[in-house]
């Protein structure tokens, strides 16, 4: 996919630039962060005034110029007679109609050994059935020829309760990708307490080697959150757990995902100290906050929750800290690259298929009538129904008015919720950062400069 400019002599400001002062009243260092090149450019005075001037002006200036020169080649000047519009309208075709990929997220089982407070499943379908898993290897036997890549997801239900099932289809899709020449991948949605040391060997060698695994602050609040079936507690386990793997030889990634609510938050300082001590410093490991929201289960009349403001401004502050406890910037970073903030739900080429063969789009609507897209048969044929998948993978970014003139567009794409977005009539979700930019990006310039 490329776009020739029509005259390289002189350049003109990018509209995907992200702009923000490290200080607002100051202004002693001028921040930018390009969201199609994922440049991130600091400038020290004078020059910070002179191009604050450039941008904001939307003036061409001429290539001969070095400092020209220099921004240009961070794609926060463009030529002049590049459309960037058509440019990113030309990235997203490429993106929706590319049939060289696959995305699978797979349930084993949709029972948990977890009875988690906010949890929004029913647990009502079991483990995975032979005719789904001979569904699963013959749809990609079918698939492999033509891909380049395959990833697959183990989600749940609790994945590691299905042992056997993530066993039996890893062994068979990994030899097929082997067979076909196609990059394979995978990674699991697991909480963690099954995840022994011998596990995680196991799974490891089934090159699942990306972990989301969720801690809720310390043992006092975790163990009130995320219980098993009889109540009992789960943190010391888990703890234990990435403990042991930290120790394994293979390559691994694990986001530690912290769910928040106001009480979580007033112990996530001994939280951080904690788990700082333990795995900071790690690069293998990294930490994500989300707040809890009333995800649609059983209790959500009884869960205390963050209103967005205070929701976004903890955030920000947790990540911040965690950089001092010795995590990476891992969660803003990714969030702001090309596609970073783009629901997989929104890929034409993404399906999440339950035990009973069930295709979905959205991991979190499983009884939303809309999310169930499809049904996968025995022989390997995904049977869907083109309407609602058009639900979910039509953004509207190319006639959104919003979208055209948004600076994060390459990062989102219209696409950071299409469950919120349906919910919504059609009304865009933007993602959390985006508002927050003008805070975020002094945060990235400080934290960046302590991690070089």
């Amino acid at each position: 996919m490329t776009i020739t400019a029509a005259d390289n002599s002189r350049y003109k400001p990018s509209r995907f630039n992200l702009i923000a002062w490290e200080d607002e009243i100051s202004q002693r260092q001028l921040l930018i962060y390009n969201t199609m090149s994922s440049a991130f450019v600091r400038l020290e005075q004078p020059t910070a005034d002179r191009v604050a001037l450039l941008l904001k002006s939307g003036m061409p200036a001429a290539a001969d110029d070095a400092l020209t020169s220099a921004l240009a080649g961070q794609g926060v000047l463009v030529p002049e007679g590049l459309d960037e519009l058509a440019l990113v309208d030309s990235m997203e075709r490429y993106y929706k109609q590319r049939k060289d990929c696959l995305n699978l997220i797979l349930m084993p089982t949709e029972k948990c050994n977890f009875r988690c407070v906010y949890c929004y499943e029913d647990f009502v379908k079991g483990k995975m059935s032979d005719e789904v898993k001979g569904g699963i290897i013959r749809l990609v036997a079918r698939e492999a020829p033509h891909l380049k890549s395959l990833n697959v997801d183990w989600f749940g239900g609790e994945p590691l309760s299905a042992l056997g099932v993530v066993r039996d289809v890893s062994a068979e899709l990994i030899a097929l990708c082997e067979a076909n020449g196609v990059e394979y991948s995978s990674s699991m949605t697991t909480n963690g307490f099954l995840l022994s040391g011998s596990v995680a060997e196991e799974v490891l060698g089934l090159k699942i080697s990306r972990y989301q695994i969720t801690l809720d602050g310390t043992s006092t609040t975790h163990n009130q959150l995320r219980v098993l079936r009889n109540g009992r507690g789960t943190f010391d386990t888990i703890v234990d757990n990435l403990s042991a793997l930290q120790k394994s030889r293979h390559d691994f990634k694990v986001r530690i995902r912290v769910n928040f609510t106001p009480q979580v938050a007033q112990e996530m300082p001994s939280f951080l100290a904690f788990m700082g001590e333990r795995f900071g410093n790690d690069p293998r490991f990294s930490i994500w906050f989300h707040p809890v929201g009333r995800w649609g289960g059983p209790h959500d009349e009884e869960i205390e929750t963050c209103d967005q403001q205070s929701a976004e401004e903890l955030e920000r502050s947790f990540t911040d800290a965690a950089v001092d406890s010795g995590f990476p910037l891992t969660s803003w970073q990714q969030t702001m690259r090309p596609y970073g903030s783009s629901c997989y739900a929104a890929d034409p080429r993404s399906y999440v298929i339950g035990s009973d063969g069930s295709v979905y789009k959205c991991t979190v609507a499983l009884r939303e009538p809309k999310n169930h897209v499809g049904q996968l048969s025995s022989d390997g044929d995904l049977q869907l129904r083109n309407d609602r998948m058009a639900v979910w993978i039509s953004s509207g970014a190319q006639v959104d008015a919003g979208c055209q003139a948004c600076a994060f567009r390459p990062a989102c794409h219209g696409d950071a919720c299409p469950l919120a977005r349906l919910q919504r009539n059609g009304e865009r979700s933007c993602p959390p950062i985006k508002s927050n930019i003008k805070k975020v990006l002094p945060l990235i310039a400080v934290r960046v400069g302590k991690q070089q």
